[in-house]
């Protein structure tokens, strides 16, 4: 259990593989712009308890492979991510804001779930087990 994290009343293990592009896969993220995105994009996560695992800032797009604690979406984190980056990028580099301003492109998402098993799976089942630890530390399952 060396790799699993811990909140207050569980232990998790959630991973997703992120891939966006930009509009029209232009390749606005070079030089400055490359590592201000990847800047932003570590202080957001830092902010939501994600941890980055992996993380690859190309020139059209960015891949970014996290563990995310059981309360946040992934919606919510690409939300997070996608919005914070573009608004202070477009407010911050004119050039930018020439290029995409007024523009959102919403289907240029890619999110895989990572399961712990490493085999492929056509389907997400997830199993809750109850159990309770009486005084003597024996775990009874319900």
């Amino acid at each position: 259990m060396e790799n699993y994290r811990k909140s207050a009343h569980c232990t998790y293990d959630i991973k997703y593989h992120i891939v966006w592009i930009t509009k029209y896969r232009k390749p606005a993220i070079t030089g400055q712009i490359a590592l201000r995105t990847s800047e932003l994009i570590r202080g957001i996560c830092q902010a939501n308890e994600v941890e980055i695992l992996a993380g690859h800032v190309e020139s059209d797009h960015i891949h970014l492979l996290v563990s995310v604690p059981p309360h946040l979406s992934v919606s919510k984190l690409v939300q997070y991510i996608k919005g914070n980056t573009s608004r202070k990028l477009q407010m911050e580099y004119e050039e930018l804001n020439k290029q995409f301003w007024g523009q959102y492109q919403n289907e240029n998402i890619f999110i895989k779930y990572e399961p712990n098993n490493k085999k492929p799976q056509s389907t997400l089942s997830i199993k809750c087990i109850y159990f309770i630890i009486n005084s003597s530390n024996e775990v009874s399952f319900v």
